[in-house]
C-alpha cells in the first residue's frame, strides 16, 4: 500500500519536504533563501507557504497601483494648490 500523497506539480513545481520552503522557486543568487524574518522557517506548513506567497503577491499589486496613483496625482493639478 502506497501512502505517499500524490502531488501534481504546480506551475511545473512539485514541492519538496528536503529543500528550505519546499523548495519554492524564486530564490536568486547571491542571497539564496533571503528570508530574514523567519517566515519559511522549518516545520511550516505547505499550505502556510501557498498563503504566504499568495499574500505577497497581491501584496505587490496593490503597491503597483499606489505607484500608479502617485504618479497620476502629480500630473493633475489638485484643488488645493
Amino acid at each position: 500500500v502506497n501512502t505517499t500523497p500524490n502531488i501534481t506539480p504546480l506551475n511545473g513545481w512539485t514541492p519538496n519536504e528536503s529543500l528550505p520552503c519546499y523548495g519554492l522557486p524564486g530564490s536568486l543568487p547571491p542571497t539564496g533563501y533571503f528570508d530574514p524574518l523567519g517566515f519559511a522557517q522549518n516545520g511550516i506548513s505547505l499550505n502556510e507557504i501557498k498563503r504566504n506567497r499568495e499574500a505577497e503577491v497581491m501584496h505587490g499589486r496593490v503597491a503597483m497601483i499606489a505607484t500608479v496613483g502617485y504618479f497620476v496625482g502629480e500630473t493633475f493639478p489638485s484643488p488645493f494648490g
